[in-house]
């Protein structure tokens, strides 16, 4: 894979659950998959021009949805119950779907993004 669209810098997360020892409740965090947390790759927004973008009502809080693409070199530690935190521009998306690009060239992955 060419490395010259890759020129945004990415951290994938995946969640981590731990029990807080004198109360016993779950607590949620999110880690970097590996000891090198940036990696490279071509982020796109997507444009829906016939829908324009989505908005949703969840107990009466509106809800912005944005819908990314991500392309960056084949990968084989990542999954859909993983993050994806685009670094250059503060953002976390949730990875929706996953798909391979040529013979292991790449992974492209559609992401979503919700804003309150």
């Amino acid at each position: 894979m060419n490395a010259g669209p890759l020129d945004q810098r990415v951290r994938f997360e995946q969640k981590s659950i731990t029990r807080d020892p004198a109360m016993g409740n779950q607590r949620i965090g999110w880690v970097p998959i590996d000891t090198t947390p940036e990696v490279w790759a071509r982020c796109t927004d997507v444009r829906e021009p016939a829908r324009g973008g989505d908005e949703q009502a969840v107990q009466n809080q509106r809800i912005v949805q944005a819908r990314t693409t991500v392309l960056v070199r084949w990968r084989a530690d990542i999954s859909l119950d993983m993050r994806v935190v685009w670094l250059d521009r503060d953002r976390t998306l949730s990875i929706v779907s996953q798909a391979e690009v040529g013979r292991r060239d790449g992974l492209e992955l559609s992401c979503e993004e919700f804003k309150p």
